[in-house]
């Protein structure tokens, strides 16, 4: 089925449905931490004054890119018009909406489309807004109990309960979010985006590895090291040889005490690096130290680990063991830092983990040799008791300030030698820029080419599912084919400036209903003679559901 963009504008249909919401938005300052498998919920009542179709939400809250779960809508059966009295008692409540979270790749609104759209009547609803493990944490109001209204919805909240019906909630905690809804009894579909499969060609600078677990940290950890060597052009990362603890001396510098803190560290002498030379170091009281101040990584709380936040920090981030330390808990050892021979050192020196309820001590290493460059990891005992899933979290990698090209896990335990380069080199790269909703225009573009010159960017209906189809038989190994070209029509795409094109495609999406539900696929190639014999290389897909409404 081709399709061809300069086409769609011709075929409008319906008028839009009007998208409506109710921004729940309350004043003072909250939070509550909702680890999975919690089911976390907030209750509001809520009155309905006209017929509404629930669409999605969003919430004030944060989760690590990566990981999964969904929001639930539970309303009160007919009958029961509060939640007040009601918290405990599951048999008054049903599933009325649900739908996946979209998680950022920064920290902001994360929010959700529901799945199947939920009419409601008029009349008077308790409300309770489900988290199902998409914590590690979601903001609420803490003031007085309050209210919003609009011409069809009125709300008055609230209170929080960690455990969904079976612990009792607590007052007054105020939802904190928006929901958004169509006026009537409306048709609902979701509109999507997606990614899938891999550009080409990339070369990474990065590796990393996260444990969930206190105990499975400890035993990774325990007794290792890790050595990254400079090769001049990145790290050669292997188990380290001949690595031992030194035991700071007496005349060792403490940094103050903290939470969540970072503290910046003068060098005695330049440390020549992948990513540059650094004159001082950032060393953060949860595990990590960078090349400038990172005190929260992109994507990420400074407490919450997970490779996004490693990978595109914008400062080089060496993640000895990025954990949620504090030596604010009384008892806890402090973080050290001396210089040995030509070894800068910096030790945290049975540093406490949260929670502060339990003894859980860690004493860790990073060794900074100034006369070559190369780093040490150096772990000796790892709090084995944790206290709490996301307390537990713990991260051990490596990355090159900047962007850098996503990469699979390392195991640790197993790794002879790995082989990083720097500068890293990302991989031809395709986004569309906003969820493809029926009646809109998006724009597909192109990035990371890497030289000048055309390519094509392909819209079709076909998608070859990831890995693809590998153009190594044609010339181009490491590329791949993700769509059918038989069922797409190509845009071409330049970077060499006016006339020609830009990199970026417009794709008008009619607003014609019966495309709801229909999956568009797109894949940009470009021509660079220097690459493969093939001379291009291919981006990944991206994947379009078109829909009437989207976040």
């Amino acid at each position: 089925m081709p399709l061809r963009t300069s086409l769609l504008v011709v075929c409008l249909a319906s008028a839009a449905t009007a998208q409506l919401s109710l921004p729940i938005l309350p004043t003072g300052n909250a939070y509550l931490w909702g680890p999975p498998p919690a089911t976390s919920q907030v209750f509001f009542d809520m009155t309905v004054n006209t017929t509404i179709t629930l669409q999605g939400i969003t919430y004030n809250g944060y989760t690590p890119v990566g990981n999964s779960g969904s929001i639930d809508i539970w309303l009160t059966n007919p009958g029961t018009t509060t939640y007040v009295g009601n918290e405990l008692n599951a048999a008054l409540w049903s599933l009325t909406a649900s739908g996946p979270t979209v998680y950022p790749a920064t920290p902001a609104v994360p929010s959700a489309c529901f799945t199947t759209g939920a009419t409601l009547q008029p009349g008077t609803y308790g409300v309770a807004v489900r988290y199902n493990g998409v914590g590690p944490l979601f903001y609420l109001g803490n003031g007085t109990n309050q209210a919003f209204s609009n011409a069809e919805l009125s709300v008055t909240a609230g209170a929080t309960q960690y455990s969904a019906f079976t612990a009792g909630a607590a007052t007054p905690y105020v939802f904190s979010g928006t929901l958004f809804y169509g006026l009537g009894a409306v048709p609902h579909n979701c509109a999507t985006k997606s990614e899938y499969g891999s550009g080409c060609y990339s070369t990474s600078g990065s590796f990393w590895q996260r444990w969930t677990t206190a105990g499975a940290t400890a035993a990774a950890l325990n007794g290792r090291t890790l050595t990254l060597a400079n090769t001049g052009s990145g790290y050669l990362v292997t188990p380290g040889v001949g690595v031992t603890y030194v035991a700071p001396s007496g005349t060792a510098t403490s940094l103050p005490t903290s939470s969540n803190g970072e503290a910046v560290v003068p060098l005695p002498s330049p440390l020549v690096h992948p990513g540059g030379v650094a004159n001082a170091l950032y060393v953060s009281v949860n595990g990590f130290v960078s090349d400038a101040p990172n005190a929260t990584p992109p994507g990420s709380l400074s407490n919450l680990p997970n490779s996004g936040g490693l990978l595109n920090s914008a400062a080089t981030m060496w993640a000895l063991a990025w954990h949620d330390f504090t030596t604010a808990e009384v008892g806890s050892g402090l973080i050290k830092y001396e210089q040995v021979g030509t070894l800068f050192l910096i030790t945290w020196h049975g540093v406490e983990s949260w929670p502060g309820t339990v003894l859980n001590p860690s004493t860790l290493q990073i060794q900074f040799d100034l006369a070559n460059g190369n780093v040490n990891y150096v772990w000796v005992t790892m709090d084995a008791v944790g206290g709490s899933a996301y307390y537990d979290y713990t991260l051990v990698g490596f990355s090159v300030g900047g962007v850098s090209p996503k990469v699979a896990a390392t195991d640790i335990t197993t790794l002879t030698s790995l082989v990083l380069t720097a500068p890293e080199v990302l991989p031809v790269t395709l986004v569309a820029s906003a969820q493809p909703v029926l009646g809109t225009s998006i724009n597909l573009t192109t990035s990371n080419e890497g030289v000048p010159g055309l390519g094509v960017n392909f819209l079709g209906t076909v998608a070859i599912p990831a890995p693809g189809f590998d153009l190594g038989i044609l010339g181009a190994p490491g590329c791949a084919a993700l769509i059918d070209p038989n069922a797409a029509v190509g845009n071409l795409i330049s970077n060499l400036g006016a006339p020609l094109p830009t990199m970026t495609v417009a794709f008008p999406i009619p607003l014609n209903p019966g495309l709801a539900g229909l999956v568009i696929v797109s894949q940009s190639v470009f021509l660079d003679a220097a690459a493969n014999p093939f001379g291009l290389k291919s981006s990944n897909g991206v994947s379009m559901t078109l829909g009437l409404f989207g976040l």
